[in-house]
């Protein structure tokens, strides 16, 4: 298996974290949503897929995905993401690894809604025409079953505005209600691109000191919850799966310094 699609396969995989019984959700909240992806199509504001990750497959998608952008509708709909992730440029692989830190992300218990949340990202992609063209994508979870688990995706995609086939992808995970960056990941800036925060950086050293939640919460006087927070987000930053993990390449990336 070549890297690439160990690293797709990989992406994939991390989806069975989110999977959703189908009897728990009701198909008519997602149908009364195709007005409004109607209007966008019709107005041209954005070219629209929106995923279900109920059924791991397309629930709308506008014809102009495959008008503008180049690619082929069956294909598209018989191995939905495989079908783009698999065309990602080579240097812009990377964006599946941190889908895989965010799928596990999403999926903890203590995240708050879902629907706070977008993703936005530019990355280069190769077409049906063997171009590679660089899009702009922007998710936004505008469904969520009742465990809070992401359900219809709303993902809009335009022509990024600068068009450079060297420049690599970018990637923001935003929470849109308290307006914090959670992540923020740019390829052309390898040595800076994790973007830990003062705090963050606080709760990691006395993580390496052996301080336990409860305490790092008392000598910062803040609570738990928030060092929970703290500690989840530099896991995801880092893209590693333990706070062990993240205090090594911390010190090895002299993020603790």
């Amino acid at each position: 298996m070549t890297e690439i699609n160990k690293n797709v396969r990989e992406c994939l995989e991390s989806f069975d974290l989110l999977k959703i019984s189908p009897d728990s959700v009701d198909y008519k909240v997602a149908e009364a949503h195709l007005p409004f992806f109607r209007k966008i199509d019709e107005l041209r504001l954005s070219i629209l897929i929106a995923y279900d990750y109920q059924k791991m497959e397309p629930f709308y998608v506008s014809d102009r995905f495959f008008t503008e952008f180049g690619f082929d509708r069956q294909l598209l709909m018989k191995n939905g993401q495989e079908y783009i992730r698999n065309r990602l440029h080579p240097d812009d692989i990377v964006l599946n690894h941190y889908i895989v830190q965010l799928a596990k992300y999403v999926t903890s218990p203590d995240i708050g809604s879902i629907k706070d949340y977008s993703f936005h990202t530019e990355y280069r992609v190769m077409n049906d025409f063997g171009k590679y063209i660089r899009i702009r994508q922007s998710d936004f979870f505008i469904e969520s079953a009742p465990n809070n688990a992401m359900w219809i995706v709303l993902m809009m995609f335009d022509f990024a505005i600068d068009q450079n086939s060297d420049k690599p992808a970018t990637i923001v995970f935003r929470n849109d209600k308290t307006k914090e960056i959670v992540f923020s990941f740019n390829a052309a800036h390898k040595g800076s691109n994790c973007q830990i925060t003062m705090r963050e950086k606080e709760v990691l050293k006395l993580i390496s000191q052996g301080l336990c939640s409860k305490e790092i919460a008392d000598k910062l006087q803040i609570s738990t919850n928030t060092v929970n927070n703290h500690r989840r987000n530099v896991i995801f930053k880092l893209g590693v799966k333990s706070s062990l993990q993240a205090v090594r390449l911390a010190k090895h990336l002299e993020i603790l310094n």
